[in-house]
């Protein structure tokens, strides 16, 4: 894939959307939260991780909130986790996490899983280190990426239903990676896209287990150079890596929460030693590139804002793009146009008449056309 994001193209809303949905978060006490990470989009939840509250948050397609899980407290051991899977065939919570035992400095590393009202049904140890983003599959089995890789490759673990465990390798084809183990990750119901740092390809994995791969090719002055590669003293030391990057701030150093639905995928291009970056569509048939900064707000949508930066697209399935716009912002537009006199539907009529800036923020829903 040959990418340009300098030709990257801009648009209206009504332009590049066929529909675009508000959903305001019901805002009560036992639903307070700072802000909205990981967000994954199942038939019938929406759900969340906050940094801040440390917990997960469930809520109705509707808006209204359902459960959170916090962390566990079992048997006074603590348990820490970050991150979860939504399973889209039956809506469970799925949660890789470390248990810190109170009388001893070690770990172990478990996967828990909560139903569809909150309630835990197990937790369970894993035998591997672990990354915390993986793939459920739809006979109900997952994988995870492993922290224990070699060289060139990156090792995922297969794990069954009953527990088995199965380590399976995915070779890459490239610079052997110094990060390999720092994956991020973009899923949905089509599957997994994993990226690595310093490495322009895009591993992906689909519900039946099957690996493919997209190799991106930017502009050479965008793309760090081969001497870069070649450089295997640098390449064992990450701050050296990391001063190079500052020293070359224009180079695109990684690719961002990679996802894909459909004809279309959507990825950031992360620049030097920065953690976020420009966030890109790309249409896998027309070869066609727009950039989300570059889209305007318009009577489709009320003029209301689509995005909020820096964090722009949270979740991306069945061709349909979900961003959270805070409440704050939400108002300041609907102030800002009110001479147009738009036209807002009556879940947003009653958002601004019982909510104000400091409630829960708005999830929109931005559904693709299908030819772009």
């Amino acid at each position: 894939m040959r990418i340009n994001p300098d030709d990257a193209m801009g648009g209206t809303v009504s332009q590049l959307f066929g529909s675009v949905r508000y959903v305001p978060l019901e805002t009560t006490a036992d639903c307070l939260f700072g802000g909205v990470t990981h967000l994954q989009v199942s038939t019938n939840f929406y759900a969340f991780y906050d940094m801040d509250t440390k917990h997960i948050y469930v809520f109705g397609r509707d808006g209204k909130f359902r459960y959170k899980i916090g962390q566990l407290y079992i048997n006074m051991d603590l348990n820490f986790f970050s991150s979860f899977w939504l399973d889209p065939k039956n809506e469970h919570i799925r949660i890789p996490h470390s248990r810190q035992f109170s009388d001893q400095n070690n770990f172990t590393y478990q996967t828990a899983e909560y139903d569809t009202t909150g309630r835990l049904i197990y937790d369970q140890d894993l035998s591997n280190r672990f990354s915390q983003s993986y793939l459920v599959l739809g006979n109900g089995d997952y994988i995870l990426p492993s922290e224990s890789d070699i060289k060139d490759s990156i090792r995922f673990v297969h794990i069954a239903k009953n527990g088995m465990e199965q380590n399976v390798d995915f070779y890459y084809s490239h610079t052997p990676n110094p990060y390999v183990w720092q994956c991020v990750s973009g899923g949905n119901a089509d599957g997994v896209l994993w990226s690595r740092r310093i490495d322009y390809t895009l591993q992906k994995m689909d519900r039946k287990g099957t690996s493919s791969q997209f190799r991106l090719v930017f502009p050479q002055s965008l793309m760090l150079d081969i001497d870069f590669y070649k450089d295997t003293v640098m390449l064992k030391d990450r701050q050296r890596i990391d001063r190079y990057f500052s020293s070359h701030s224009e180079k695109i150093t990684s690719l961002g929460v990679p996802s894909q639905s459909g004809d279309y995928m959507l990825f950031s291009c992360i620049k030097g030693n920065d953690y976020i970056g420009s966030e890109y569509l790309y249409s896998l048939t027309s070869e066609k590139l727009y950039s989300l900064e570059q889209i305007s707000p318009d009577s489709a949508n009320s003029f209301l804002p689509i995005v909020s930066y820096p964090n722009q697209v949270s979740a991306f399935d069945n061709s349909t793009i979900f961003t959270v716009v805070p409440s704050f912002l939400m108002f300041t537009a609907m102030e800002a146009n009110k001479q147009r006199n738009p036209t807002y539907p009556k879940i947003l009529q009653t958002y601004f008449l019982q909510n104000n800036r400091k409630s829960n923020p708005v999830i929109v829903e931005l559904k693709l056309k299908s030819s772009l």
